[in-house]
């Protein structure tokens, strides 16, 4: 987290291939729509140009989905709808034509560019996934709408089966989303009436309006096993010589905080001590964050750690941007013990074996979110880090058919200057969407200095060879500590995306249901200094 592995990165976004097109909700099932699927309306304008048969435009719509429209000679204007950057539009052999393009909630088209198509042409790899069946023209139908609970109906009435949906609230601004479906239930707004509107994304008009009215908020009650309590054993590896020992174990079953009965093992914020109020810049110069405690709370679910689009939080200072955004993190380092706060270390290299897990719920990583959470270990002055893991989801190592896709890696970065790592990634979405639910992500680390990855209990074969990660050549025998953050981050900091357009409303939410670092029972205490069990906190 504080370097991450830069190289590999780098090398990666060169090797990054164009998004392909992912809608929300398919066919006639019901969309899946959450508060990051609403975006508000921007004045915007698209620039375009080509590059041979390939387009290419520059940006800012909210929700990232764009219209791409073409003019053929002695036709009508048709329109397809994609959510990239760029597109190769399938050709028309002979014809020069006219492309224009727009965000979905922009105000206005690019100027317009033109291809020549040759007579004959072969059809190569398409690029944003356009073909003929992707183009459309546009249409006067208005769709009904009903209401059958939470859940929004429509009928058809657009050809290429997209829809814009509209909801507004009393005292907000409309905000809009796009489906492939005729059925959807918006997310809740507790305690607020909220009215819907819908329309073809290439129809002219919106059907008449329908309201919702959701419920007050209740606090859930906490899941059977969920909170205050934390597995005797890591999931997944085999048990050492001696069994295991739980060094440290945290259920979040107790508010955070020094008072009696509190949890005070997890300091809310990456701070010197003591104000965990106090806004603190990320750990790298293309953080587009501050940690502060307010973002950081003990809910239903586990501890949640919430990343909040805060503008101007504050300036560019030195190799730092515009801080854009509030974001959450605890950890336990040493030094916070002075304000009543009880921290926990471990150190590497001493013959042990360590277990490290995070039952844990990533935050939803939509397009261009550049979303960096992290379950990671370094000493104070940063000369030894560990990450158990880090999703890389921020300009890097993105993936070419899933938006929501990107790597997310394990690596021991034993030399900071200059850099030397070992490292691992894994595009998650491949295997499930770790934004979706809990899992046990558990990192081994053997007496020979070797590491695995168990995911659900599952050996990861991704990491290393078959599995096992070759130990660092050299590295510091130095006390460590844990962290747990939300970083927003960039790949160049201060002339990238700041802030995202895809994160430019709302919140991003990293919830961990406990943490825990297990010893080989052969070596019990040796190494570790604080830890123990959490208040509120109990083994089973």
């Amino acid at each position: 987290m504080k370097l991450g592995a830069r190289r590999r990165r780098r090398l990666l976004f060169l090797a990054a291939t164009i998004l392909t097109l992912t809608w929300v909700g398919a066919g006639t099932s019901r969309a899946a729509l959450t508060e990051e699927s609403f975006g508000e309306k921007t004045e915007g304008r698209a620039s375009l140009s080509t590059s041979g048969e390939a387009l290419t435009w520059s940006a800012d719509d909210p929700i990232s989905s764009y219209l791409v429209k073409r003019s053929i000679p002695g036709r009508e204007a048709e329109y397809a709808l994609v959510k990239t950057l760029r597109a190769r539009p399938p050709a028309i052999a002979g014809a020069t034509v006219g492309y224009r393009v727009k965000g979905l909630l922009e105000s206005y088209w690019s100027p317009e560019v033109s291809i020549f198509y040759e007579p004959l042409t072969l059809e190569g790899t398409l690029l944003g996934g356009l073909t003929e069946s992707s183009f459309f023209t546009a249409n006067q139908g208005r769709p009904s709408l009903s209401a059958s609970g939470e859940v929004l109906n429509w009928s058809e009435a657009e050809p290429s089966g997209a829809y814009l949906l509209k909801r507004t609230v009393a005292g907000g601004e409309p905000e809009y989303a796009v489906v492939k479906a005729i059925h959807a239930r918006p997310p809740a707004i507790p305690g607020k009436t909220v009215a819907y509107r819908v329309k073809g994304i290439l129809g002219a008009y919106y059907s008449p309006e329908v309201s919702v009215s959701y419920p007050a908020e209740e606090t859930p009650a906490p899941a059977p096993d969920a909170l205050g309590s934390v597995n005797a054993a890591p999931t997944g590896p085999a048990a050492p010589a001696g069994g295991w020992h739980v060094a440290f174990a945290d259920g979040f079953g107790a508010p955070l905080g020094t008072d009696p009965g509190q949890d005070n093992f997890v300091y809310p914020n990456q701070n010197i001590c003591c104000d965990p109020y106090e806004d603190h810049h990320g750990n790298n110069t293309n953080e587009l964050e501050v940690y502060n405690a307010s973002q950081v709370r003990v809910g239903g679910e586990g501890l949640e750690l919430i990343d909040r689009y805060s503008p101007n939080r504050a300036p560019a200072e030195g190799a730092y941007p515009v801080r854009n955004y509030l974001s959450g993190a605890v950890s336990t380092q040493s030094q916070y013990s002075a304000g009543g706060w009880r921290p926990f270390t471990w150190k590497p290299g001493e013959g042990e074996t360590w277990a490290f897990e995070c039952n844990c719920r990533l935050p939803v990583n939509s397009p261009l979110s550049g979303v960096d959470p992290g379950w990671w270990s370094t000493d104070v002055k940063w000369t030894n880090e560990i990450d158990f893991f880090e999703e890389w989801g921020w300009g890097a190592g993105c993936g070419s058919l899933l938006l929501t896709s990107c790597y997310t890696g394990v690596a021991w970065i034993y030399k900071m200057y200059p850099l030397e790592t070992i490292e691992s990634y894994k595009d998650l979405y491949s295997m499930f969407d770790p934004s979706a639910g809990f899992h046990r992500y558990t990192t081994v680390i053997y007496p020979n200095n070797t590491l695995s990855e168990f995911i659900d209990g599952q050996l990861q074969r991704w990491v290393g060879i078959n599995g096992i990660a070759p130990a660092p050549p050299e590295f510091n025998k130095t006390r460590m500590s844990l962290l747990l953050t939300n970083a927003i981050r960039d790949q160049k900091g201060m002339t990238g995306p700041n802030p995202y357009p895809g994160f430019s409303s709302g919140t991003r939410t990293f919830t961990a249901r406990s943490i825990a670092v297990y010893e080989d029972g052969a070596h019990a205490g040796q190494d570790v200094s604080g830890g123990g069990v959490a208040p509120g906190t109990a083994i089973r």
